[in-house]
């Protein structure tokens, strides 16, 4: 027979929870923190004038590396790998057109 503090009862499942929800916070918290610096890291431009950031230049030369073979799979890898789950653009006032030439320009196109 298991003993009395081995076995499964309303307090140790309570105090299991609890436990569990504790650390499910704490996890949510530090995916959010992590998510947040990596959000500010990569709105700052690629380089000192630039007016391309670096989210959008890697985005870019993701898109680049497959421009034979992309496909959706390849698409859903990049807005896993920003942690995103609906990517969203800010042109700032320019024209989708203007982004893109400023885009090629910095990787050379």
């Amino acid at each position: 027979m298991p003993s009395k503090d081995t076995q499964f009862t309303k307090d140790n499942a309570r105090e299991m929870q609890s436990r569990g929800t504790k650390v499910r916070k704490e996890n949510t918290a530090r995916r959010k923190a992590v998510a947040h610096v990596l959000a500010d890291l990569l709105s700052k431009p690629v380089s000192e004038g630039s007016k391309v950031t670096k989210l959008e230049w890697l985005v870019a030369r993701a898109i680049d590396n497959t421009r034979d073979d992309v496909g959706l799979s390849d698409l859903l890898k990049i807005q896993e790998l920003l942690g995103e789950k609906q990517m969203t653009f800010n042109f700032e006032k320019r024209k989708p057109s203007e982004v893109a030439r400023d885009i090629l320009e910095e990787i050379g196109e």
